[in-house]
Formats: structure tokens, C-alpha cells, sequence
């Protein structure tokens, strides 16, 4: 289906045809080396609109906040590499006892393989593949250093003539060739400027709106889905959309940690309403912009387009910040929440290129319209998710899925740090999105998590609490790469 509005997604993606795909991908990476090139100092005079680099820190008021905080304990562990196995018990629910090791870390399985089994394949044997192919995106983790078999399993899920041969197959392959030719320039940038520049507390000043959609299209590394999905016919200006926010929605979650580690490229800290900011002061206002506009832009995701491939890449998110463990997403809940006073404003969404002019900066929230797919806002149960659970004959299954699904809100609010609790609760809910799979409900997955993604975004502002959770960051990787990097890590 073809979607109104992203105008000017249309104009950079197309009809997305295989060209444009890789001449967005070199786009991408050409910017990302220009203001890699601008912190190395191997540009000496960048021009006005050049692609640049910043030093951004907290406001006065922020970094009071911070302070007290941590004195009092409140510290948010580093990101974690990823790397840990699912449970057993999971592994059985879903089958998997014979897939290879690094098919089995919940960092993979809680986002890329739940992306690949709801939107499905040729073939059993072509959806595996396909879902090899797309953990692609896990060479910027370190996988390849932390698994010795990761590049052969990928190379081979690459050039699978089985694969190949089914319809869209070449497209998903290529796709992925793409997007992981940007990762392996992005991934040696980084090294070579983690080895002699001050990383932490610098972030890219891009030049404008159309670049930063160039760059996060790239950033999403799941280029193959993103072939496959245009080839199959959905709306290439609407899965650029799709991308754009994917990584907002990751972004969200590591607005303070990417401040003090490696990452030039966090979507939040990018906009000219903070690397634009006078004396590069990040405040508590210009980030509330910010949180509003990318909570807009991914309204129309979660709501209208909650059943097409990319729209699910986002909704997976929120279980996947959960389980991956590299987020920690109920510790920055709970963290967070004490200093998130946010009051529902009445939903909303925006087109990418109406919350943000063309210069990045955020454009305000008169500029956001009512949100067409709105719910009541009710919880734990709205009137959207009783219209929904009316249609199925398994509603006593979802319920208690649904339950599950939404207790951070209560943990976070409780504000009591529960390492135990937490731990509890990822194989609760990793077991429950393996028994509802199991069970065939592969669209009322689709549908409950992208509509608890957009109450975390809109209704409890779970994600914004993550985001001041974030700040507490205890700074183990100040300066450093957050993946895995061998024996350093592995000691």
C-alpha cells in the first residue's frame, strides 16, 4: 500500500529501486567519514554546512540532578556486549535446539528473529536464511569477534543458492551486502578515532534534515529486510520513515550514555535543538522538544502501519531494549522515572518533515496533528486493545500476555531498584512472547507490541523515563566502543 505524506522520504528513497538503495548506503557512509574526518582533524577548514562535530554537556540544572543522584546510588550500569544465551527453556518453546551458538544470544532472537518469523519467507529453509542475513546488523556488537563462526554463518546465509533463487531473494541478499558495507566503514571510523581523539561528549552536527534521513537509513542495518519489503511492494517512503524512527527508538534509550561513549551518531543528540544549542549546553527543555517529535513521528508507525515489515522492526523494540542485554531497559525505568514529569498532551503524529525543519531543529508541537489511530489512553486496558482482543477466540492468552508485556510501568513507578525482579521478569516475558508465537499468534504479537510501544511513547512515557535513566550512566565506557572487542572485554 501507498502511504500519504513523507515528501521528502519520497524524494530521497524513490521507487527504491536496488541503485538507489546502494547510492544511499555511499551517501550515508560519505557523511558519516566527513564528520569522522572533522574530529580527526584531517579537515582543516570544513565548510559553513559541512557535516561536523560537537562538544555538547549537561546544563547546570542537569548535571545537579545527575550528581545527586549518583551519590545516593542511583547508577546505571554500563551497556552490557549482548552476548548472553536465552534460556533453555525458551530454546525448547521455540525449537531450537540444533541452531547454531550465535543464533541463540536473546539479543538476536528478541529482534531479529522475531522480525524475520512475523514477516515470514519463501520457505522454512529460506527463512532461516533470511534470518542469518540479517544479523548482519550484530557486526557492529563485535559478533564476529565474539563468536569465531559468526562470518562463516553470515557469508553462507549470503550466497545460499536456495535463497537466492526464491522470489525477492536477491533483493533481501543485496540489501544486506549494503548495509553491511556500511557497518564495516562506520565500525573501522570508530576505531581509528577511538585510538587518538577525545570521544566522550562529542556528537555529529549534521547539516540537514535530508542527511540525517541519508544516514539513519543506513544506520538501521537491516537493509535486506528493507529490499525485500520494497520488492514485495510496500511503500519505500514510508519504510524510509520506518528507519528513520528505528533508530530513535533506540536512541532514546542512550541519549546520556552516548553522550560519554564513542557514538557520534545518536538520532536525539544530532538535532540542531542540542548540537545546535549555544556553548553545545544540553538542557532539559530542548530534549523534551526533541522527545515530543521523534514520539510523533513514530505515532503513524506503531499505529497505521503496525502489520507491514519495517513498522514491526520498531515495535519489537520495546521487548528487545528489555531482553537484549546491552539496554537494560527496566533499570533505566526505574532510574528515570522520579525525574519524568510529563503529563499526557493528547496523541499525536507528524510526517519526519513536519517535526523537524530543514535544518534538524524541531519545528513544535503545533506542528503535530491528532493522532487518526488514538486510543483513550486507559490502562492497563484501553479501549484500542478491547476493540482488538473482541476479534480473537485466544483473548484469555493475550490478556495475560498483554499483563505481562506492561508491568515496567508498575516496577518503574515503584522506583525501588530489584536486580532479582528484573531478572525474573526478561525470562517471564521471553517465554511468553515464545508461547504466543508458538501458539500461531503471529499478528496479535504485531499489533499488542507496537500498541504498548506507542503507550510507552505517548500514554506512561516508559521511553522518556529510560531516556533520563540514561543520564545515571556510571561511565564505564566513557570514550570507549560499545561492543565487544575481543580480549579486552573477554579478560
Amino acid at each position: 500500500p501507498r502511504h500519504d505524506g513523507n515528501l521528502e522520504a519520497r524524494e530521497i528513497i524513490g521507487d527504491g529501486d536496488s541503485n538507489t538503495l546502494e547510492r544511499l548506503v555511499d551517501e550515508a557512509t560519505a557523511t558519516i567519514s566527513e564528520a569522522f574526518s572533522v574530529l580527526l582533524g584531517d579537515r582543516t577548514q570544513p565548510s559553513e554546512f559541512a557535516h561536523t562535530v560537537v562538544r555538547l554537556r549537561l546544563s547546570p540544572a542537569l548535571e545537579a540532578w545527575r550528581a545527586t543522584q549518583l551519590a545516593a546510588g542511583r547508577i546505571l550500569p554500563a551497556k552490557g556486549h549482548g552476548l548472553r544465551r536465552v534460556s533453555d527453556t525458551i530454546i525448547k518453546l521455540l525449537g531450537l535446539e540444533d541452531w547454531p551458538e550465535p543464533l541463540l544470544t536473546a539479543n538476536i532472537l528478541f529482534v531479529v528473529k522475531f522480525n524475520t518469523l512475523l514477516i515470514g519467507g519463501n520457505d522454512p529453509h529460506t527463512l532461516f536464511s533470511n534470518y542469518i542475513v540479517s544479523t548482519a546488523f550484530y557486526l557492529e556488537h563485535g559478533y564476529a569477534r565474539a563468536f569465531p563462526s559468526f562470518e562463516t554463518l553470515l557469508h553462507d546465509a549470503l550466497q545460499d543458492p536456495h535463497a537466492l533463487a526464491t522470489p525477492v531473494g536477491h533483493d533481501n541478499r543485496a540489501g544486506a551486502i549494503a548495509g553491511a558495507r556500511y557497518i564495516r566503514a562506520k565500525c573501522a571510523l570508530e576505531e581509528r578515532a577511538a585510538g587518538v581523539a577525545v570521544l566522550n561528549h562529542m556528537t555529529a552536527r549534521l547539516s540537514s534534515r535530508r542527511a540525517a534521513q541519508v544516514v539513519y537509513y543506513a544506520e538501521s542495518s537491516l537493509l535486506g529486510m528493507v529490499a525485500e519489503s520494497i520488492a514485495r511492494g510496500f511503500d519505500p517512503a514510508a519504510i524510509l520513515s520506518d528507519l528513520v524512527f528505528s533508530n530513535s527508538g533506540t536512541d532514546v534509550l542512550d541519549v546520556g550514555s552516548d553522550l560519554v561513549n564513542s557514538e557520534l551518531f545518536n538520532s536525539f543528540l544530532n538535532t540542531e535543538d542540542i548540537a545546535g544549542a549555544p556553548d553545545g549546553v544540553l538542557t532539559e527543555a530542548a530534549l523534551g522538544r526533541v522527545y515530543d517529535a521523534f514520539a510523533h513521528v513514530g505515532a503513524c508507525v506503531l499505529g497505521a502501519r503496525w502489520a507491514e515489515p519495517t513498522a514491526q522492526i520498531c515495535s519489537q523494540l520495546f521487548n528487545w531494549h528489555t531482553l537484549n542485554g546491552r539496554h537494560f531497559f527496566l533499570r533505566r525505568c526505574v532510574l528515570g522515572t522520579p525525574r519524568c514529569s510529563r503529563r499526557a498532551q493528547g496523541q499525536r503524529e507528524a510526517d519526519f518533515d513536519e517535526a523537524f525543519d530543514e535544518k534538524l531543529g524541531t519545528t513544535g508541537f503545533s506542528s503535530y496533528r491528532p493522532l487518526e489511530t488514538a486510543c483513550n489512553g486507559a490502562e492497563p486496558v484501553c479501549d484500542r486493545l478491547e476493540e482488538f482482543l473482541a476479534l480473537s477466540p485466544d483473548r484469555k492468552h493475550l490478556i495475560g500476555f498483554w499483563s505481562v508485556v506492561m508491568q515496567p510501568l508498575a516496577y518503574a513507578r515503584a522506583g525501588i531498584v530489584d536486580a532479582v525482579w528484573e531478572e525474573g521478569f526478561c525470562e517471564k516475558l521471553g517465554c511468553a512472547l515464545a508461547k504466543t508465537y508458538a501458539r500461531g499468534l503471529v499478528r496479535e504479537i504485531s499489533w499488542l507490541t507496537a500498541h504498548a510501544s506507542h503507550h510507552c511513547w505517548q500514554i506512561n512515557y516508559l521511553m522518556e523515563a529510560a531516556m533520563w535513566g540514561s543520564f545515571l550512566d556510571d561511565g564505564e565506557l566513557n570514550g570507549r566502543l560499545d561492543r565487544f572487542e575481543g580480549e579486552k572485554d573477554a579478560a
